[in-house]
């Protein structure tokens, strides 16, 4: 494997052996058709690793020992980041060292020994109704009022991953059912969500504004180029939404988030939303569930039929 050049990313070769491992991972990835995303997020915390590695004198993935990936997580810590974002960072460093090992590039496995960061079990926060009247309301003071309504509808709705709104197309909707095709999801599967019939009149009359479109052009373009809208474009407009409409914490997974536990509260089914959602296990949507637990104990609290009929009168003042 030494004597193998690699193209890197500028186009460049190299026979480093951080660089020849992290190629050769994401050429299996890519053989694996993993979303353009999902090798975007490998690469770009693989890089980070290796660039820490080099600092520490590492000279290769065969030399990375247990206390060095230990050292990393640690060092990922010092950095202030929240948890979920070590966790990002943590996990693709894991799956890379079992690549590595499976294919006989490295000696052992360090990962063996060595548990990933544990993230912090709290959810964040959700939107509320008033919350999103105040965003469809901001959505008129934007240079596309009815593009900005019908997106905001459309991501709460239909709870996809902000990739995999950006992704969609004009035929990957069904104006008569709402049913969205979304492509290539996480893990490269594809999957069918809906929206309901006010997200599907907002994206209706949205699209009798731009005039002829084809089944391939984007669902939601970019205003400022009229192409595909990338998802970090996606995360400035949510942004800029939440500024004027004074809403905290808008962004794309909020809208996701939010379309989970309305679901739940509302009476979904646990695995009928794991399908909705794309998520290959229940874990997130068990912490969504517990939370939606303690608002049906909160009400119980309130409104419990024996602690209210049977109250005793003279603790109350009377």
């Amino acid at each position: 494997m030494s004597d193998k050049r690699i193209p890197t990313q500028n186009g460049a070769t190299s026979q480093d052996p951080f660089d020849l491992a992290v190629e050769l991972f994401l050429a299996a990835k890519t053989a694996e058709r993993c979303a353009v995303w999902t090798l975007r997020a490998y690469r770009r915390a693989l890089a980070r690793f290796v660039t820490w590695a080099r600092t520490q004198g590492i000279a290769g993935p065969r030399d990375v020992t247990p206390a060095h990936v230990r050292a990393y997580f640690v060092h990922l810590a010092d950095l202030g980041l929240k948890s979920a974002s070590i966790h990002d960072y943590a996990r693709p460093v894991k799956t890379w060292l079992r690549f590595l090992f499976a294919e006989n590039v490295i000696p052992t496995n360090p990962m063996l020994r060595v548990k990933l960061p544990r993230q912090d079990d709290a959810i964040l926060p959700a939107f509320t109704a008033d919350d999103m009247r105040k965003l469809l309301t901001a959505c008129q003071d934007g240079k596309d009022p009815e593009r900005d309504t019908a997106l905001i509808l459309c991501l709460l709705d239909s709870g996809v991953r902000a990739a995999e709104l950006c992704a969609l197309t004009v035929g990957d909707v069904d104006a008569k059912t709402g049913a969205v095709t979304v492509r290539h999801g996480k893990g490269g599967k594809d999957r069918v969500v809906y929206i309901g019939a006010r997200a599907q009149r907002a994206w209706l009359k949205y699209l009798l504004t731009r005039g002829h479109t084809a089944a391939t052009d984007p669902m939601f373009p970019s205003l400022n180029t009229g192409v595909k809208l990338t998802p970090n474009g996606l995360r400035q407009f949510c942004a800029r939404l939440g500024e004027r409409a004074d809403v905290q914490n808008c962004h794309p997974h909020t809208f996701r988030r939010t379309f989970a536990i309305e679901s739940l509260r509302a009476g979904m089914n646990l695995f009928a939303l794991q399908r909705l959602m794309g998520h290959s296990d229940l874990g997130i949507l068990r912490k969504y569930l517990r939370l939606v637990e303690h608002d049906l104990q909160a009400a119980h609290e309130a409104h419990g039929a024996v602690d209210r009929l049977l109250a005793d009168k003279s603790q109350k003042g009377g």
